[in-house]
């Protein structure tokens, strides 16, 4: 990874039946439905790479405050 890399996305296979077993919730999203969440980038050469997926308004990030989760449609 370049020490200049300013950009990253993300595509991600989610096992429903994995999480409604750790949560002990029916999780079936179909077409519409809508979640809160975020994702955060670590795993990179310097601070200034790593970075939240939906903006954190906060002097310092803090990756579980749910007021700054952004949503995630099903289509």
């Amino acid at each position: 990874m370049p020490p200049d890399d300013k950009e990253w996305w993300l595509a991600a296979a989610i096992p429903f039946d994995v999480l409604s077993e750790l949560t002990g919730l029916e999780l079936e999203p179909t077409e519409g439905t809508e979640w809160r969440g975020n994702f955060y980038r670590s795993g990179v050469q310097s601070e200034s790479q790593k970075a939240p997926w939906h903006p954190i308004e906060k002097p310092e990030s803090d990756y579980h405050s749910l007021e700054f989760f952004g949503e995630l449609r099903f289509e």
